[in-house]
């Protein structure tokens, strides 16, 4: 196996459309001996890849003494030496190679339709160095080349934007990036893409009111289907504006759809967008756990959910010991991820909440001292916010007095659950607590 085997395109499947001079057999013979010199440089790669770069090098240099003429080999040639020198971690070499690749296209010597798939496949792997420096460079001289007459590629052109929109987003290069977005909505005023790498600066930025403005738009984009991990951005987004509204139940199903997406397009915030997920389930007070679906079931166990699947299991089972205790340890780094964590204080009311409702059903009176320790010993004076909350919600009914320390269900016929008699109760219980 040769030293780049994981890095080969299958150049048999390519196809090259070149212009060709009738000048005679010189100009055949030559192309011949180009023909053989790239194959033999393709057979020394196999001893080192440094002798075969000076090989195929030699197959560019004998084309530029010939007078110019660019033939399919020289591209070839080019192509691999892309490779090689990426292999070998010399960007700057590469990027000379790169530019006179980009050379042949400028002069007409390749079809649109072969420059492309010869962009397209190096871009897709040079994104994957993490070299942001490198992959700066590749994208501007890219763009220079396919926004200019006679080599126009609007396709292109669009791909390479939204590569270096991307690299300027994970820089934190804002200036820059409002630039290429500008640009790229000018050719195209409802691209789900932009729309993706716009809310994604917004969100990096914390300007709420313009990601939500950025998100409706997004929305109301008809007849366009684009890549999964695309909408799942907006869709992320979109659950990030519900929870922000506190209507959990819409934010539960915009991280789905958001989960469903990153998923298909095998991308790990996947697993990111499933914590938010159940956080909203758990914000929602939802009877459904989203582990149990079929499309969140295999990574209930990953790292990085499984103390999230522990939250989920102690508040269905209103365990609050267990609950706090995961929250306390941050075990698996729950709390790490600062959305999350911005929602901790409300989730722990609403999971004592819950539990609080559960352990009044059998009572007629009961103290508050005894409901603090049954939420894990927290102050009385929480209990009592906890249940003026659940009167004002209709949940329960009774009065509160701090003067004796208890709790006294009403046990009516609960027909009377019109604005005025809950406006009664909530009064009720706030006078009982001033008492």
């Amino acid at each position: 196996m040769s030293d780049d085997d994981s890095y080969e395109i299958n150049e048999d499947d390519e196809e090259y459309d070149f212009e060709y001079s009738d000048d005679g057999g010189s100009s055949q013979n030559s192309e011949v001996d180009a023909e053989n010199a790239y194959y033999n440089a393709k057979g020394m790669k196999e001893d080192g890849l440094e002798e075969a770069a000076k090989a195929f090098l030699k197959v560019v240099e004998d084309e530029e003494k010939e007078g110019g003429t660019k033939t399919q080999w020289g591209f070839k040639s080019l192509k691999q030496l892309i490779k090689v020198r990426t292999l070998q971690s010399s960007p700057s070499l590469m990027i000379s190679h790169y530019q006179k690749l980009l050379g042949y296209i400028s002069e007409g010597a390749v079809t649109q339709n072969v420059s492309e798939k010869a962009i397209n496949g190096i871009l897709d792997r040079l994104s994957q160095s993490g070299d942001t420096s490198l992959l700066h460079s590749v994208y501007t001289e890219t763009l220079s080349i396919f926004s200019s007459p006679g080599t126009s590629n609007p396709r292109l052109w669009t791909k390479c934007s939204l590569k270096l929109g991307q690299l300027l987003l994970d820089t934190s290069d804002i200036p820059r990036l409002r630039t290429v977005i500008d640009s790229l909505l000018a050719r195209d005023e409802e691209s789900m893409e932009v729309y993706a790498l716009q809310i994604q600066m917004y969100g990096k930025l914390r300007e709420v009111g313009r990601l939500k403005s950025v998100w409706e738009k997004a929305t109301s984009v008809q007849n366009n289907v684009p890549h999964p991990r695309t909408l799942a951005i907006i869709h992320e987004c979109g659950g990030k504006t519900w929870m922000a509204e506190e209507r959990y139940e819409e934010a539960s199903t915009a991280f789905f759809v958001a989960f469903k997406g990153f998923d298909e397009a095998g991308d790990a915030a996947r697993l990111r967008v499933l914590k938010y997920l159940l956080l909203a389930s758990m914000l929602h007070a939802s009877d459904i756990n989203p582990l149990d679906s079929p499309e969140c079931r295999p990574y209930k166990d990953s790292p990085g959910i499984a103390a999230m699947t522990s939250l989920v299991q102690a508040f269905h089972d209103g365990d609050v010991q267990s609950f706090e205790r995961t929250l306390v340890r941050n075990e698996g780094g729950v709390v790490d991820d600062e959305f999350v964590k911005g929602y901790m204080s409300e989730l722990l009311r609403t999971v004592r909440t819950q539990v609080l409702a559960k352990v009044l059903r059998p009572f007629d009176r009961v103290s508050l001292s005894y409901l603090a320790r049954e939420l894990n010993g927290v102050d009385v004076s929480d209990v009592e916010d906890l249940l003026v909350g659940l009167i004002a919600d209709g949940k329960v009914a009774g009065k509160i007095s701090q003067t004796a320390g208890t709790f006294v269900m009403d046990k009516g016929d609960g027909e009377e659950d019109d604005f005025n008699a809950l406006a009664d109760a909530v009064k009720e219980a706030v006078q009982g607590v001033a008492d």
